[in-house]
């Protein structure tokens, strides 16, 4: 039997995240061999993971990352089963990582399944196995999305509660995005997280949407003139739009101008948004 040392244990487990324990296990089950070791380990992490499966990850986290010029960004949420990991550190930085691997490989397809972009040889799929080793829960890569501004756009990013709403925000601007433009994207985010829009313009609301709230608003109105009945669900729709589409919803910041006012004041208007909601 091979004589393990702390520092092979050690090793193993930076490399690994494995426990102490089971990394010790690991190599002397192996022989001392590390390689060897750290295949024992993820056909143990592999059998963790299959067993906690089917139990219910309803917590978690949001976590972003906007490449360095700005233009290109993600949106990830990793769910977990309780509170305490989805606010732990750790588990909040493999969340970070897995936004930062979206902008690396410019792509939101097949996550798991993606080779880590730091790491040759090695899949997001088998980061997440050493995830659930060392949380003890079952863990889901929920979804993700990645967003690419044109030349002229800015990306910024909102993360609220502790993780549990994060928002992506796209501006287009006419001119090379300043610290002004980036300001307010970040301000337009914290709109978003707060105001939660369901839509960007009014274009993107279902007919069917529309047509029941003029449904409804006629009702409201029953037994006026029919001009009257006109405005008023014309007046209802408008407030419908204002309550649900971010461009036109009062913002936050200065509830005087619309999003898209205030947005227009900077020379920028908004290309599109992302929200998450752990859970939603």
């Amino acid at each position: 039997m091979a004589n393990i040392t702390a520092q092979q244990v050690n090793d193993l487990r930076a490399r690994t995240g494995a426990g102490l324990m089971d990394c010790k296990k690991a190599l002397v089950e192996a022989n001392g061999d590390p390689e060897a070791a750290a295949e024992i380990l993820r056909k143990k992490g592999a059998a963790t993971r299959d067993k906690k499966a089917g139990r219910a990850a309803n917590e978690g986290t949001i976590q972003t990352h906007i490449a360095a010029d700005g233009r290109s960004a993600a949106i990830v949420e990793v769910n977990c089963e309780s509170d305490f990991v989805g606010k732990n550190e750790h588990f909040q930085a493999f969340a970070k990582k897995l936004a930062e691997q979206v902008v690396a490989t410019g792509t939101d397809a097949d996550l798991a399944g993606q080779p880590l972009f730091d790491a040759p040889g090695k899949k997001v799929n088998d980061l997440l196995t050493e995830q659930i080793t060392k949380t003890g829960e079952n863990l889901v890569i929920a979804r993700a999305k990645h967003v690419s501004a044109g030349a002229a756009g800015c990306i910024q990013s909102y993360i609220h509660l502790g993780g549990k709403i994060g928002v992506l925000v796209e501006l287009a601007v006419t001119d090379a995005p300043n610290d002004a433009i980036r300001t307010l994207a970040r301000q337009i985010a914290m709109h978003v997280a707060a105001a939660a829009p369901r839509y960007l313009t009014r274009d993107e609301v279902e007919a069917d949407i529309i047509a029941k709230e003029r449904e409804i608003a006629a009702a409201q109105a029953a037994g006026k003139p029919a001009a009257a009945i006109e405005k008023i669900v014309l007046g209802k729709l408008e407030k419908y739009y204002g309550e649900t589409c971010l461009v036109d919803q009062p913002f936050v910041i200065d509830p005087g101008k619309t999003v898209s006012e205030a947005a227009k004041a900077h020379g920028a208007s908004v290309a599109s948004f992302v929200r998450f909601q752990i859970g939603q």
